[in-house]
């Protein structure tokens, strides 16, 4: 419930106020967590985990950031530890074999989309792909959901 309402209001005063310097650093923070999602290298499943819940933390801490409201953003740092466990704990229900077939192509890759719905200033997309990706978390539908 917390995210979904700070999270989706951030979003929608972020297409309004976000500049060109912060829609590039979403877009880098959306590819950094896909490659961490990707990068089995040899990692052990719980440094995976961990470098996929940061990725993933990070991002959602840009999109507070760029709303510009001082107040979202010290809500976001301070339920930022927590937010980060429950994160952690929803990557950790992937086992290592499943996560390291699944990709994140363009329909499930839920932090690209919503990038790009901020980008384009497409709020009801963006709305309908953070409830998804939360519902999903909700649910324990750890499918991950088709998004856009």
């Amino acid at each position: 419930e917390f995210r979904n309402h700070m999270e989706i209001e951030c979003a929608r005063l972020a297409m309004e106020r976000a500049t060109e310097e912060d829609l590039k650093r979403l877009e880098k923070l959306a590819i950094v967590h896909r490659e961490e999602w990707e990068a089995h290298d040899g990692t052990n499943h719980e440094k995976w985990c961990r470098r996929v819940a940061q990725a993933d933390l990070e991002f959602h801490e840009q999109v507070c950031k760029m709303s510009y409201n001082l107040l979202y953003v010290y809500a976001f740092a301070v339920a930022r530890e927590p937010i980060y466990e429950y994160m952690l704990f929803c990557v950790s229900k992937w086992n290592a074999d499943d996560a390291q077939k699944f990709t994140l192509d363009r329909r499930r890759d839920v932090h690209y989309s919503i990038y790009k719905s901020i980008r384009d200033k497409n709020f009801e997309a963006c709305k309908k792909d953070y409830l998804a990706m939360i519902e999903s978390y909700t649910n324990i539908d750890w499918s991950m959901p088709v998004v856009g």
